[in-house]
């Protein structure tokens, strides 16, 4: 292997890490969602967020998609597909997911996702190294 090439593949190499990490942590939150079945899932959701002040019906929609998009995220991350806008979306969905835990002040899983988001804006960078998809 030529030496001015072997950066960019461990760099790639750091991205797949990245991408499994976090597909991983998709796709077991979404499976954890679906095993409870979807009654469970809106009574986590109605308990977190039944002091921030939300519509109710926003909540239940969000609690609807939710389980589907973290599969579809994870999907998407693993495959590889269109990598970037996968970060990218990934990071919206982070995003997302902060502000509802905001409104309702658990600061402390706010953190975890912010930690989360950092990973997700490092999957983006260096998913410009990243040859190992489809």
């Amino acid at each position: 292997m030529n030496e001015e090439h072997k950066p960019a593949v461990e760099l790639g190499l750091v991205s797949v890490l990245f991408r499994a990490g976090v597909a991983t942590l998709f796709l077991v939150t979404a499976f954890n969602k679906f095993s409870g079945g979807l009654t469970s899932i809106t009574n986590i959701f109605s308990y977190i967020l039944a002091q921030t002040g939300l519509p109710q019906s926003l909540v239940t929609q969000v609690e609807k998609i939710l389980p589907y998009t973290e599969l579809g995220m994870g999907v998407w991350l693993i495959t590889g597909i269109k990598l970037r806008w996968a970060w990218f979306f990934s990071g919206i969905l982070m995003v997302t997911l902060c502000f509802g835990l905001l409104m309702a002040e658990d600061y402390a899983r706010v953190a975890d996702n912010f930690h989360y988001l950092l990973i997700i804006a490092a999957g983006l960078f260096f998913s410009r190294y990243d040859r190992f998809h489809l």
